[in-house]
């Protein structure tokens, strides 16, 4: 969810754009020149793909992605702590 002050900074620059938001992905792919995202909801096509994941999330696998992070960001990501 995004916070009203911050949602209306955002406003502006995401006009004209299909953002959406709480979708819980299983699945990213690249298809052709666009991304194929595999979700509860169904399967959305788009030109860009931004990802927003907890660290253990991340750090577990839970969203397949059909070209894996390089070596070197996975083994930030591996060396990562989550802190409470």
């Amino acid at each position: 969810m995004v916070p009203p002050a911050l949602g209306s900074i955002l406003h502006h620059p995401a006009r004209g754009l299909n953002i959406r938001l709480a979708m819980v992905a299983t699945n990213i792919a690249p298809k052709g020149p666009r991304v194929k995202v595999t979700t509860a909801q169904g399967t959305c096509h788009a030109d860009h793909v931004v990802v927003t994941q907890p660290l253990g999330v991340l750090k577990a696998g839970v969203v397949g992605f059909a070209e894996p992070l390089d070596a070197k960001r996975q083994r930030a990501i591996n060396r990562l702590e989550i802190c409470l």
